[in-house]
């Protein structure tokens, strides 16, 4: 991203595993002001790389089972 800071250098990490996903920290230094501009795009960014490559975001789910007892 144009307006993220070469110094310090981009910190990408996996972070977690969680029940049902595996979480990552993204850490970019950019300048006071250009903060929510870069925030909002990465997460723009990174959702189009996602449905690009076929990885699909995981959410919970719930299964409800119906039992006719009559």
């Amino acid at each position: 991203h144009p307006k993220a800071l070469a110094d310090p250098e981009p910190f990408v990490r996996l972070s977690a595993y969680k029940d049902s996903s595996i979480e990552y920290t993204l850490r970019v230094w950019v300048l006071t002001g250009d903060y929510w501009d870069l925030y909002f795009d990465l997460l723009e960014q990174v959702g189009a790389a996602f449905a690009r490559e076929g990885i699909e975001m995981t959410y919970n789910h719930l299964n409800v089972h119906m039992v006719d007892r009559t």
